[in-house]
């Protein structure tokens, strides 16, 4: 059903009004540059509530109301907002970026309800504390260690307890545990003893590799060498060959050519967590390459069979196999291993780390409970350590940090999740804040 509205328009007389004409309102329908009726605004105005911009545009077209995700943000924008009087008794405090490295802005969160409260254009010491000015009421503020929410609490808020997330407390923890693995690197590989029992080091087996290309790739090398090594330019050699330029660099810096003529070594590197089973089985009498390799494809592998061919070179000729020493671990996995609880560590991993902690007591220091604070006596100073000095960074946060501890883990729930978006209440959207109802993911 389509409706026709007739409205008259009015002539202005008066000299002074930018306006010479001007259309009737009818009241309850219409309003002055919409296109929309005030019925149909309340409807989007709830779409976009609810579902936020493009689920809310999905929703309206499928309702006959073609509208864009970034009109449902304005409508959202447009809506007038109800700024709490009262600050919530369990606040939340945490930055987010508008622009990463550049702006940054501030979300307020109501732990307790697990709703947000305000979102602050910027992250100053100026801004904060007006916030806790107008509102007064906050008893906890959850903060992370920055400085300027630390003063601006003091200031604003003298009587609030100020409790440290245990979010960015233990991302700092691992950044230094990372420092101390990093100092003892050497300690990670293994002496020459340890080595894997039989874990064969794949390597392309004796038979040259033969066939129209790997005879043009030796013609190649030999002209190549051969003028490279009389001084001429790779640019002239270039030319003269009508070759590309890398591929005479490749050529020129090549030892010799059966490097160039070796298979990529990312099948190796594929095969490698297959290579104990692939040895066990060839050490029961399986020499079938086509048949290994279905046994591994069923156990995750996803290379070539003839990957698996090459790999079982050396194992067809007359030489022993080769032990390989077990690779070191990286300084993130170790970091890992010290930081994750026991109990989520499999056996293998409790194996390494123990071999690792036997060799480094430096970093068997770090699985270790240790007081942090004496009243009564000295500390000792020995050559500081990162760690020392990450807990040295933590004295002045000390009464936060106590507070942490004896405060519920519901008291952080806004830190580490400061991505502001879509909630419930009412998006910001387009990377503005907006004066209420910007949620975190």
């Amino acid at each position: 059903m389509t409706i026709y509205l007739t409205v008259r328009r009015f002539r202005c007389e008066a000299s002074s009004c930018p306006r010479r004409t001007f259309a009737e309102q009818v009241e309850g329908l219409t309003f002055r540059y919409r296109r929309r009726s005030q019925s149909q605004q309340a409807m989007l105005a709830v779409i976009g509530r609810f579902l936020a911009g493009r689920a809310g545009a999905r929703l309206a077209a499928m309702l006959h109301c073609r509208v864009s995700a970034n009109t449902l943000l304005g409508r959202l924008r447009a809506l007038p907002a109800e700024p709490p009087d009262r600050s919530p008794r369990v606040l939340g405090v945490d930055d987010f970026a508008l622009k990463r490295g550049h702006v940054y802005g501030t979300v307020l969160i109501d732990i307790e309800k697990g709703r947000p409260v305000d979102v602050l254009p910027d992250r100053t010491a100026e801004t904060f504390p007006a916030w806790l000015r107008q509102h007064p009421g906050a008893e906890i503020v959850c903060r992370d260690r920055a400085s300027a929410y630390a003063e601006a609490v003091r200031t604003a808020a003298p009587d609030a307890v100020q409790i440290a997330d245990r979010f960015h407390l233990w991302l700092n923890l691992c950044k230094t545990v990372e420092k101390c693995v990093l100092a003892h690197r050497r300690c990670l590989t293994p002496p020459e003893d340890e080595v894997q029992d039989a874990v064969v080091e794949p390597f392309a087996g004796p038979p040259a590799i033969e066939g129209k290309r790997a005879a043009n790739t030796r013609r190649h090398f030999a002209a190549v060498r051969e003028m490279y090594d009389k001084g001429v330019a790779i640019d002239v050699i270039s030319k003269t060959l009508r070759m590309d330029r890398k591929t005479i660099r490749k050529y020129a810096h090549a030892t010799t050519v059966e490097g160039l003529l070796a298979p990529p070594r990312q099948s190796r590197k594929m095969l490698q967590p297959w290579a104990k089973c692939l040895n066990m089985r060839w050490q029961e009498g399986c020499t079938d390459s086509g048949r290994l390799f279905r046994e591994i494809q069923q156990r995750g592998y996803r290379g070539t069979s003839r990957s698996v061919r090459r790999w079982l070179e050396p194992l067809r000729s007359a030489e022993a196999p080769t032990p390989k020493r077990s690779e070191a671990p990286t300084v993130r996995q170790v970091t890992g291993w010290l930081t994750r609880h026991p109990d989520n560590l499999s056996s293998g991993q409790h194996l390494r780390l123990k071999h690792i902690m036997a060799r480094c007591p430096e970093l068997a220091d770090l699985t270790a409970y240790r007081v942090v604070r004496h009243d009564d006596e000295e500390p000792r100073r020995p050559p500081p350590t990162p760690l020392d000095q990450g807990r040295r960074g933590q004295r002045p946060a000390a009464p936060a940090l106590t507070a942490m501890i004896f405060t519920p883990p519901e008291a952080a729930l806004d830190q580490g999740k400061n991505r502001p978006s879509l909630s419930s209440e009412r998006p910001a959207g387009l990377g503005q804040p907006a004066s209420r109802g910007c949620g975190d993911r």
